[in-house]
């Protein structure tokens, strides 16, 4: 019964601040779309997520690793561990390339995902950049949410090359091709892993691009005084 009337308490204030609101502003077209539908109004303008510029070229790192190094970063909860237990089942024995997962309270699972030689967890650390940096690629094998994910931003900010699935570039306007791959299968994770080639893939220059095009907090900024004439 609680629960009940926390939804409906919920339901009625949104309500109350979508009709009285003069503008209402949406992640992406999908939130635009379920707005419509549950509460009768679409947005008035829609304004992807951003991410601040933290991005140090000095820290760069241009030494070929022995083999390639993918990255998995994002804390410990129902969708990211999903995603990446997926991936070390399914994907992970049959790339050429080593997975490092880094994130907030990964280092309790470790015993279920390590389960590859070539998969290696890390879990909470103080400085996420540095294992970024160090990165060939970044995976986000993620199945379920809504909204945007942060962490492909982060990625595209740090230049790095992403595979990643719809929901994880959901949102998000690039060249799949170009900022690394569209793989929604193990079929086409693997596929697209193993036919990188060279090892010089460290900073893809199109990511960093597409992020200081659209996604930096600058770009934000700039759209919101256009929004609201400031």
């Amino acid at each position: 019964m609680g629960n009940l009337l926390t939804w409906l308490a919920t339901y009625y204030s949104e309500r109350l601040a979508i009709q009285y609101s003069d503008t209402i502003i949406a992640l992406n077209e999908r939130d635009n779309r379920q707005l419509a539908t549950i509460y009768r109004r679409k947005a008035d303008h829609l304004l992807p997520v951003s991410f601040e510029d933290r991005f140090d070229p000095s820290r760069l790192n241009d030494n070929p690793h022995s083999r390639l190094k993918g990255l998995f970063i994002g804390s410990l909860f129902y969708a990211n561990y999903h995603g990446i237990k997926w991936f070390v089942q399914h994907v992970a024995p049959f790339i050429n390339a080593d997975i490092d997962i880094v994130g907030k309270n990964f280092e309790t699972v470790r015993n279920e995902l390590e389960t590859s030689p070539n998969v290696h967890v890390i879990g909470s650390v103080t400085d996420m950049a540095e294992y970024i940096y160090n990165a060939d690629f970044l995976i986000a094998p993620i199945f379920e949410g809504s909204g945007m994910k942060l962490k492909t931003a982060e990625a595209l900010m740090y230049g790095k090359t992403v595979f990643g699935t719809t929901e994880a570039f959901e949102g998000y306007e690039v060249d799949y091709e170009r900022v690394g791959g569209l793989c929604n299968t193990a079929e086409e994770f693997i596929d697209k892993i193993n036919g990188i080639k060279g090892s010089a893939i460290r900073y893809n220059s199109y990511c960093r691009e597409i992020y200081l095009q659209k996604y930096s907090n600058e770009v934000s900024a700039r759209k919101f005084r256009s929004f609201f004439k400031i």
